[in-house]
């Protein structure tokens, strides 16, 4: 983003709305303003302390000091003071100076902000979906008014400004209403029950804008996309052209200016309609805003309607429990009454390690399997002496364990054997093999591939190394449990095969 200079400079004429006697510059600057929309530009200064002296706050203000405040109004750039010479009879009505004022083009924008500043709370933002209706007919005319000869500047100048003015307000619309809904007080009416009036015209409002924002974006971004960048550059050149033709006295504007303008409208529009790889357009995350905030209100609206609801029951079952008690007879059989609602005062917990036959928690205890139970004394007393215990060696089974192994090993090395010819496994060849065998292969296939810069070891000391036949080919290698495709693998044992040490013992 570029900054210009503009923008990091001061604006003098805001400095009415926080000064000294601002009470006075505004009421100056609304006086004006309201006669500037009834096009009448020039006031003097008798003409603005006439209509603030009917209102009592001001019924003091006195001519100076109206001229004074007018000319600090002048200098700040809020006003344009011209003498009026056109009444002048002598020389000293001319030393005494009339002038006449009119507001300055950066004062009414500004005042015209403050109005609706002031308007904010009362005018509330809205969605409009015959908006993107009028943007799509707007887009249908548009071939009709390029392919025209009889279309002159102008009319493709009206078309582009409408086209605008409508999007701008359909963005503006959106993200203030957007905006309302997640403000935080409309989270707080959420969560009261007056919600639930407003729960079903809210979400209704919302898809209706997005069903006809589906409707109407696809439509759109199709014309947006089928347009060839030679119609677009006429398109914004004759726009830009008819802009340089208007006669302009308080300004001038440039070529490069308005160029750049058109081409960063186009382009927020594009972005806006149109996706592309990798970027999600505006028109595809509003749907997922809007849908979010669907969710939100109707998650508002349940809890609501379940805390409503269950309130509700629990009422009526303290009614219930509460008959049930005065109608009881006897204290014990309150007392009944009162762990059958509220539970045991004093529960006793057990647990233990044991299984049950039943995973079921419906299961009532009386239905369990008993148990027998022993209970440790929880009363401090000097604990039993315990006895010692001898150290056991286990030579015997250690020695047993390591002839299984060793047995084992050799067993699974015989079985290995069969497939090796020629000191190659060829994965393509060995036919049908069983589970054990197809766990070992592979096991020795993948320690092989995780080190494939020097050789490696199988459990008895062979020394063998991955070979690739050809990396195009893939081969199946069929076992008893299912049929496994893989590269064309070999593994290739070395010569210098030297028994480990553990079978030699």
């Amino acid at each position: 983003m570029i900054f210009p200079d503009k923008l990091l400079k001061q604006i003098p004429e805001t400095t009415y709305l926080t000064t000294d006697n601002t009470y006075r510059y505004r009421v100056i600057i609304r006086v004006m303003f309201h006669h500037y929309e009834r096009i009448q530009y020039w006031l003097y200064a008798q003409d603005i302390i006439k209509e603030m002296q009917a209102d009592d706050r001001f019924k003091d203000y006195t001519l100076e000091e109206c001229k004074r405040d007018l000319q600090a109004l002048e200098g700040w750039g809020n006003l344009i003071a011209l003498q009026d010479t056109s009444q002048v009879k002598t020389l000293d009505e001319y030393k005494n100076r009339n002038f006449r004022y009119q507001l300055t083009e950066y004062t009414v924008e500004i005042e015209r902000m403050t109005i609706r500043l002031e308007n904010l709370t009362f005018e509330g933002a809205s969605l409009e979906p015959s908006l993107l209706e009028r943007i799509k007919e707007n887009f249908e005319q548009l071939p009709i008014l390029l392919n025209n000869p009889n279309t002159d500047n102008e009319q493709l100048t009206s078309w582009w400004n409408a086209l605008n003015d409508q999007f701008i307000r359909l963005n503006q619309n959106y993200q203030d209403y957007i905006r309302t809904l997640n403000s935080a007080s409309s989270e707080e009416l959420m969560k009261t029950t007056e919600f639930l009036l407003y729960k079903d015209a809210i979400i209704g409002y919302l898809r209706k804008f997005v069903r006809s924002l589906q409707v109407n974006s696809s439509i759109i971004e199709q014309h947006m996309t089928g347009m060839t960048q030679i119609q677009l550059d006429e398109l914004l050149e004759r726009v830009v052209r008819y802009e340089l033709s208007i006669p302009r006295l308080d300004k001038e504007v440039t070529y490069d200016a308005l160029k750049e303008r058109s081409i960063g409208r186009w382009k927020s529009m594009s972005n806006w309609f149109v996706s592309r790889p990798g970027q999600m357009s505006e028109a595809y995350r509003i749907f997922d805003i809007t849908n979010e905030t669907v969710r939100k209100i109707t998650r508002y609206a349940s809890q609501i309607s379940e805390i409503y609801g269950s309130g509700y029951n629990r009422k009526d079952s303290y009614s219930n429990l509460f008959r049930l008690f005065a109608e009881a007879e006897t204290l014990e059989e309150c007392h009944k009454l009162a762990a059958l609602a509220f539970g045991i005062k004093q529960p006793v917990h057990l647990k233990s390690n044991f299984e049950r036959p039943t995973e079921s928690v419906s299961q009532s205890v009386y239905q369990e399997t008993p148990i027998d139970l022993r209970l440790k004394s929880r009363v401090r007393k000097k604990a039993a002496p315990s006895k010692t215990h001898s150290i056991r060696q286990f030579k015997e089974e250690k020695q047993r364990v390591l002839r299984e192994s060793l047995q084992q090993q050799a067993e699974d090395q015989a079985l290995i054997d069969q497939y090796i010819h020629h000191q190659t496994i060829d994965f393509e060849n060995l036919g049908i093999v069983d589970t054990k065998v197809r766990n070992i292969l592979l096991r020795w296939l993948s320690k092989g591939l995780e080190n494939q810069k020097s050789t490696v070891q199988t459990e008895d000391g062979r020394k063998y190394s991955v070979h690739l036949k050809d990396k195009q080919r893939r081969i199946i290698l069929k076992a008893e449990d299912g049929w496994f495709e893989m590269p064309a693998y070999q593994l290739i044992f070395h010569d210098d095969f030297v028994k480990s040490e553990v079978e030699n013992e």
